[in-house]
């Protein structure tokens, strides 16, 4: 996602989109370190920062489709 080139009013949206996904990779990338660690106390953390990044990206695309609902077009967050 970071390789895309959005429209310029789009930027700013899609810079937050790829952020979350960032944060989502990196919890992901944890949770494997902790797990493969046995470290619950990582685990727990990288589970946090997964949930926070999973709730930041629905919020993003409830937002993003109340604002574009008049074009009748939706973007699916699991397509």
């Amino acid at each position: 996602a970071a390789l895309t080139e959005p429209p310029v009013e789009w930027a700013t949206r899609h810079d937050d989109l790829v952020d979350i996904w960032s944060d989502r990779a990196h919890a992901y990338d944890a949770l494997a370190t902790a797990m493969s660690e046995a470290d619950i106390k990582g685990w727990n953390a990288a589970r946090a920062a997964s949930d926070d990044a999973k709730l930041r990206e629905e919020a993003w695309f409830k937002a993003i489709n109340a604002e574009i609902a008049p074009t009748r077009i939706t973007l699916d967050q699991l397509p």
